[in-house]
């Protein structure tokens, strides 16, 4: 087997033969195992979006324990197997419109008055959670999987949900 590529999540491995079937080896982030597929064929569609709320941090035992305020940057990736009959995983301005509905719910915003947030601290983790979960419910497309939600809570500050 040669490494084709390999990123934090996936590597996909060939056959040194010269076989054309590829493996890729996902990592599990819960039990970090690897799963495998052979002929490993997917598709990424990243969208980008933001919203402005406020937050406290209950329990942080710092400053973010104070009432303060984010301007976030979500980026949301879907992923699919196929694609549909007009060639695409989805229509971007639908996964966008979908992705503005869960937006409208957050933004200017104080979260900890959300009822998501009501037993959580609406974290940029938590936020991250809600997004993707959200997204899957607007979606209603089995066949099309949010494979990830990154919220940036500042230019350097980011975290990434991948749900299982």
């Amino acid at each position: 087997m040669r490494l084709i590529f390999q990123t934090g999540f996936c590597a996909v491995t060939a056959p040194a033969s010269g076989s054309s079937t590829k493996t890729a080896y996902a990592v599990n982030a819960e039990n970090h195992t690897q799963e495998s597929r052979s002929s490993f064929v997917m598709y990424e569609l990243k969208v980008i979006t933001n919203f402005s709320a406020a937050h406290q941090l209950k329990n942080f035992h710092g400053a973010c324990e104070d009432l303060h305020g984010h301007n976030w940057k979500i980026e949301v990736c879907v992923t699919a197997d196929t694609l549909n009959e007009t060639g695409v995983v989805v229509d971007f301005r639908v996964l966008k419109q979908h992705l503005k509905a869960v937006m409208a719910g957050l933004d200017h915003k104080f979260l900890n008055d959300l009822g998501a947030f009501k037993d959580q601290n609406p974290s940029s983790e938590n936020i991250a959670k809600y997004v993707a979960e959200q997204l899957s419910l607007l979606l209603q497309a089995p066949e099309i999987k949010v494979s990830r939600v990154t919220a940036w809570e500042s230019e350097t500050a980011c975290a990434t949900y991948y749900p299982s």
